[in-house]
C-alpha cells in the first residue's frame, strides 16, 4: 500500500496490522528535498513534517513497511545524504525510485549511479548482515517505466501503473482504462496482462504527443542503465551469487548508527 503517510494514525494502523500488507511510504530525504516537488493541498500543511510523523507511527506500531525515496535530476546529487537521512530516522527498509517523466541526461543519470554506489559501499556491512535492507538490490524489475504492475486507485478502481506514469487526464476526470474494481474480481488471476501491456498503453496514451514518446524512450534507457549499475553493485556487495540477508529489527533503536 503506497502512502504519504499523512492520514497514518492509530487506527489506521491497527487495521494494518491485521492483514498481510506492506506499506510503501514516500519520503525524499531531507525537508527541502522532500518539500521541493510536494506540493500541499491543505494549506499551512508541511508535507515533511506530516511524512515524518506517519513514518514513526508506522515504527511505533510495527507495521512492515518500505520506505521510497525519489531521486531526480534535481537532487541526484545529494541522494547518499538523503538515503542517511531516513535511515536516522528509523528506516530499516530503503528503495531508490529515480523520477520518471522526466528526461535524465548523461550527467544526471551518472550522479544518480554514483549516488546508489556511495550508498551500497556505506552501507555493505549493514546490508551484508541483514540490519538494513536496500530493494534496489532485491531483485527490482527494469525498466520501473514498464512496470506491469496493477495498482488499485481510490475508488476500487484496478489500473496497470503505466497508466499512471504521467498526466493523461484533469484532476477526479474518467480513468483512461480499467481491468477491474477491487471486490469485483474473484481471482486476480483471472486478469491477464504483461509487459508489453504497458508498453502499448504508453504508446496508445501518447500516440499524438512525441514530445512524451522522447521521455518515455529515455526513460527505458535510463531503467536499462540502472540495472546493469545495480546488478554490479549487488556482486560487489554480496558477491556474485549473494543476495540480501533476512531483515532484522532486533535491538535496533532510533538513535542506532545509521549507516556502517
Amino acid at each position: 500500500m503506497v502512502t504519504n503517510g499523512i492520514a497514518l494514525d492509530d487506527a489506521a494502523l491497527g487495521m494494518l496490522r491485521g492483514h498481510d500488507l506492506r506499506l510503501e511510504i514516500s519520503l525524499d530525504g531531507k525537508p527541502e528535498d522532500h518539500n521541493r516537488y510536494k506540493v500541499p493541498h491543505e494549506p499551512g500543511l508541511d508535507p515533511y513534517r506530516a511524512t515524518r510523523r506517519g513514518l514513526e507511527a508506522a515504527l511505533r506500531a510495527g507495521v512492515p513497511h518500505t520506505v521510497v525515496l525519489v531521486a531526480s535530476p534535481g537532487n541526484c546529487r545529494r541522494l547518499a545524504a538523503n538515503v542517511r537521512h531516513v535511515v536516522e530516522a528509523g528506516a530499516r527498509e530503503v528503495e531508490v525510485n529515480y523520477a520518471l517523466g522526466v528526461p535524465w541526461g548523461t550527467a544526471d543519470s551518472r550522479r544518480l549511479l554514483e549516488g546508489l554506489g556511495e550508498v551500497a559501499e556505506a552501507c555493505g556491512s549493514r546490508l551484508r548482515a541483514g540490519t538494513l535492507v536496500l530493494g534496489n538490490l532485491r531483485g527490482r524489475v527494469e525498466p520501473a517505466l514498464l512496470n506491469a504492475e496493477l495498482m488499485a486507485d481510490t475508488d476500487g478502481g484496478l489500473h496497470l501503473m503505466s497508466e499512471w506514469m504521467f498526466e493523461t487526464r484533469p484532476p477526479c476526470g474518467a480513468p483512461v482504462y480499467r481491468y477491474g474494481r477491487v471486490g469485483g474480481v474473484r481471482d486476480i488471476n483471472t486478469l491477464y496482462w504483461t509487459r508489453f501491456h504497458s508498453y502499448y498503453t504508453l504508446l496508445r496514451l501518447y500516440d499524438g504527443a512525441p514530445e512524451v514518446r522522447r521521455v518515455i524512450l529515455d526513460n527505458i534507457r535510463m531503467g536499462e542503465r540502472v540495472a546493469a549499475h545495480v546488478a554490479v553493485l549487488k556482486a560487489k556487495v554480496f558477491g556474485k551469487d549473494g543476495e540480501h540477508g533476512p531483515v532484522r529489527t532486533a535491538g535496533l533503536r532510533a538513535d542506532s548508527p545509521a549507516l556502517s
